[in-house]
């Protein structure tokens, strides 16, 4: 009987077999997953987006309810927007009410994120907010909505005859947050709102 002159291998390692069902497996296990935690990451980012836009529209409606009804007529006449925003403010307040900005470098456990509405009438305030933004700057215009029962407004709000005004209000990102009046703008959403008399 001959004898086999071939070594028996003493080589540890995988057959292309065994690595070929290995990589199914990984393959089967990570794409699903991989899937997964980019549908997660967006779901964020829409609840996040709709966090600030809820404050937005909370601010603006905030805005519209502190102010008289013939200021707002005249914004609407004069298309004059509102600037809304989310900054970083602190527990102190400015005299119209309205919390202080906080810069970055003191930031600490009582600052707080605060959303506001501004008119431009208000540029001074907006410019000492501007390095506390968190997040975009949005122009709001407020615009006659179809639904109002005027749709022309007369010159004065004395001869408007209705008991409310029907506004479309249109957010939009300023491009340039430091010559926020005269920037490119990027419209993001539009809402409907009522002003009372």
């Amino acid at each position: 009987m001959k004898q086999s002159l071939a070594k028996p291998s003493t080589t540890l390692g995988f057959s292309l077999v065994e690595v070929v069902i290995a990589l199914g497996v990984a393959i089967t296990v990570l794409v699903p997953l991989v899937a997964l935690i980019g549908s997660a990451s967006t779901s964020t980012a829409r609840v996040l987006t709709q966090d600030e836009t809820l404050k937005l529209q909370g601010a603006v409606e905030t805005k519209l309810g502190q102010t008289e009804f013939e200021e707002i007529y005249r914004w609407i006449r004069e298309k004059q927007p509102l600037f809304a925003y989310l900054y970083r403010a602190r527990e102190e307040l400015r005299p119209d009410g309205t919390p202080l900005a906080s810069d970055w470098e003191n930031v600490t456990s009582l600052t707080h994120t605060a959303s506001i509405a501004r008119s431009v009438d208000e540029a001074d305030a907006i410019h000492a907010d501007l390095p506390s933004l968190e997040g975009r700057l949005y122009r709001v215009d407020l615009t006659l909505s179809d639904r109002n029962f005027e749709k022309l407004l007369p010159e004065s709000p004395a001869k408007y005859p209705d008991p409310t005004l029907t506004l479309e209000a249109t957010y939009a990102a300023v491009r340039n947050k430091a010559n926020y009046q005269d920037s490119e703008i990027d419209i993001q959403f539009r809402r409907a709102l009522t002003v009372f008399r």
